[in-house]
């Protein structure tokens, strides 16, 4: 039986999606590494993790404590015949400061885990999941989480995971808002129950938001974005060993007709996605409200011009940094109508990372046109107009 861990930061909501993981695949059980340090030292990790600098032994015995406990947990079910789902935190933030988990090192020695995987969320969604968990529970984080602070932690946390992949671990970065589908297919390829195929789709983004923008309508109405999410369910819906990164689902750097970050996301702003491991997406959630400030970052004015720009620049250099990591993890790369508009420089450098790659790389357009006119920018590629014949190709073993 296989281990593999799940990690991301606070408001990814592990537990949600492990569960309806586990409940399709039958044979899976998932162990939360923070219910078994709290249950040692009766303070949550981040309150636990305030005192390491103060009294680093004993906060380390509670460590080894919850460690110990994990791994005879797991090596009793895997003896039944059952595989485990590790939800863990790589790092923690307090006070300012990314906090790698000190258990993190042991835990890898004892349990070998097959594979890790890495969930990321909006930060809107992750910060309102937070802010609802303090007033449900009435427990306060006693420190300052502001979308920045948030935005830097959730990078750091990735880079943590991705620092294992030079110990032979494989890592998986992916977002909640992808279909559940993909990320059932997911787990089941990291646990090694299927060898499935890896896929990252490149499509117009900007173009259809601003299309949008500028005729005052829904960006889930636009015929264009109406277009590309229905070959995307085709692709999942035909191919069920296609695993299939996409990157609108995470969908941050969202701004209003004068171009400026938006703070109060409404359903219409958001390119839309699938039903998802949640059920759980609010709408509208604004960052500037009263409820954010008190609970979260009262100190902090987060319509600052200045603030938002330090957002938007974050925001940006993460997209693409998580793009590329998709691509480096999948398989082949499939572009859908990369003449669409104008050939965008972000699809473009997502062809070239690719071709770097060596890996395929797959243009679909049913308009012979769009190929004919930029055939010259595109001849590595391979041109496909007929879905049918692209499915074959995903499906073949």
């Amino acid at each position: 039986m296989s281990v593999i861990f799940i990690g991301g930061a606070s408001g990814t909501d592990q537990k949600k999606a492990s569960d309806n993981i586990c409940n399709s695949l039958g044979n899976a059980i998932p162990l939360k590494f923070d219910e078994y340090l709290e249950e040692e030292a009766g303070y949550p990790p981040y309150l636990l993790f305030d005192h390491f600098y103060r009294d680093r032994k004993t906060i380390t015995e509670y460590v080894n404590k919850a460690c110990d406990s994990i791994v005879q947990e797991v090596e009793k079910n895997t003896s039944e015949g059952k595989n485990v789902m590790l939800l863990l935190h790589f790092t923690y933030f307090r006070r300012g400061h990314i906090i790698p988990n000190p258990a993190l090192e042991f835990l890898l020695r004892k349990l070998n885990p097959k594979s890790i995987l890495v969930l990321v969320d909006d930060c809107y969604h992750c910060l309102f999941r937070i802010l609802q968990r303090i007033i449900r529970n009435r427990r306060p984080l006693f420190q300052e989480l502001d979308p920045l602070s948030f935005l830097v932690w959730r990078e750091a946390e990735l880079s943590q995971a991705l620092s294992l992949t030079y110990r032979g671990y494989p890592v998986y970065l992916v977002a909640n808002k992808h279909d559940k589908r993909t990320l059932i297919r997911l787990v089941q390829h990291a646990f090694g129950f299927r060898k499935c195929k890896l896929a990252y789709i490149s499509h117009h983004i900007t173009m259809p938001r601003r299309k949008a923008i500028e005729r005052k309508i829904s960006l889930d109405k636009l015929e264009e974005v109406i277009e590309i999410q229905d070959f995307k369910r085709k692709l999942i819906e035909k191919c069920d060993n296609l695993v299939l990164f996409d990157p609108t689902t995470i969908d941050e750097l969202i701004y209003d007709e004068d171009n400026n970050l938006k703070l109060a996301i409404n359903k219409e702003d958001r390119w839309p996605f699938f039903e998802s491991l949640h059920d759980d997406y609010i709408f509208p959630v604004d960052l500037s409200s009263n409820d954010f400030r008190r609970e979260l970052y009262s100190s902090i004015d987060v319509k600052n011009t200045s603030y938002r720009e330090q957002m938007r620049y974050q925001i940006e250099m993460q997209i693409e940094s998580r793009d590329f990591l998709y691509i480096n993890q999948s398989d082949m790369l499939i572009v859908y109508r990369p003449t669409m508009y104008n050939v965008a420089s972000g699809i473009m450098a997502e062809i070239y990372t690719a071709m770097a790659q060596q890996k395929p790389v797959y243009a679909f357009t049913p308009h012979k046109e769009e190929r004919q006119r930029k055939r010259k920018l595109f001849d590595l590629m391979r041109w496909i107009d007929d879905k049918e014949l692209l499915f074959d190709i995903i499906r073949d073993p």
